[in-house]
Protein backbone atom coordinates (compact mmCIF):
# COMPACT_ATOMS: atom_id res chain seq x y z
CA UNK A 1 0.00 0.00 0.00
CA UNK A 2 1.23 3.53 -0.57
CA UNK A 3 1.43 5.64 2.19
CA UNK A 4 -1.62 8.10 0.69
CA UNK A 5 -3.55 4.47 1.22
CA UNK A 6 -3.30 4.07 5.13
CA UNK A 7 -4.30 7.06 6.34
CA UNK A 8 -7.63 6.95 4.37
CA UNK A 9 -8.43 4.01 5.67
CA UNK A 10 -7.90 4.82 9.02
CA UNK A 11 -9.94 7.62 8.13
CA UNK A 12 -12.78 5.41 6.88
CA UNK A 13 -12.46 3.10 9.42
CA UNK A 14 -12.44 5.85 12.34
CA UNK A 15 -15.47 7.93 11.36
CA UNK A 16 -17.66 4.41 10.45
CA UNK A 17 -18.02 3.57 13.87
CA UNK A 18 -20.40 5.14 15.92
CA UNK A 19 -19.41 7.51 18.89
CA UNK A 20 -20.26 5.93 22.10
CA UNK A 21 -22.55 9.21 22.91
CA UNK A 22 -24.32 7.65 19.84
CA UNK A 23 -24.97 4.33 20.99
CA UNK A 24 -26.66 4.95 24.34
CA UNK A 25 -28.87 7.42 22.07
CA UNK A 26 -29.87 4.31 20.28
CA UNK A 27 -29.97 2.28 22.81
CA UNK A 28 -32.21 4.45 25.18
CA UNK A 29 -34.45 5.11 22.28
CA UNK A 30 -34.61 1.25 22.02
CA UNK A 31 -35.55 0.52 25.77
CA UNK A 32 -38.36 3.30 25.77
CA UNK A 33 -39.55 1.89 22.60
CA UNK A 34 -39.47 -1.87 24.23
CA UNK A 35 -41.01 -0.59 27.12
CA UNK A 36 -43.97 1.94 25.70
CA UNK A 37 -44.96 -0.45 22.86
CA UNK A 38 -43.88 -3.99 23.09
CA UNK A 39 -44.11 -4.15 26.64
CA UNK A 40 -47.60 -4.00 27.83
CA UNK A 41 -48.84 -6.02 24.62
CA UNK A 42 -46.46 -8.92 26.41
CA UNK A 43 -47.99 -8.29 29.61
CA UNK A 44 -51.74 -8.41 28.40
CA UNK A 45 -51.29 -10.98 25.80
CA UNK A 46 -48.01 -13.34 26.55
CA UNK A 47 -47.15 -13.47 30.40
CA UNK A 48 -50.47 -15.15 31.65
CA UNK A 49 -48.92 -18.42 29.95
CA UNK A 50 -45.51 -17.47 29.31
CA UNK A 51 -43.97 -16.31 32.03
CA UNK A 52 -42.19 -17.44 35.81
CA UNK A 53 -45.39 -15.56 37.61
CA UNK A 54 -47.33 -18.84 36.32
CA UNK A 55 -46.61 -22.32 34.77
CA UNK A 56 -44.55 -21.89 31.75
CA UNK A 57 -46.21 -23.57 28.84
CA UNK A 58 -44.31 -24.68 25.74
CA UNK A 59 -41.02 -24.07 27.85
CA UNK A 60 -41.57 -20.21 26.19
CA UNK A 61 -40.70 -17.72 29.20
CA UNK A 62 -40.93 -14.26 27.37
CA UNK A 63 -40.47 -12.59 30.93
CA UNK A 64 -36.57 -12.93 30.73
CA UNK A 65 -34.11 -12.75 28.30
CA UNK A 66 -32.59 -15.89 28.22
CA UNK A 67 -36.24 -17.40 27.83
CA UNK A 68 -36.85 -15.84 24.36
CA UNK A 69 -33.01 -16.23 23.36
CA UNK A 70 -33.71 -19.93 24.12
CA UNK A 71 -37.23 -19.98 22.65
CA UNK A 72 -39.78 -23.22 23.54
Amino acid sequence: MNRIAIPTLLLVALTTVPAPAAEAAIAAEDAAFFNDRVLPILRSRCFECHSHDREINGGLALDVKSGWQQGG
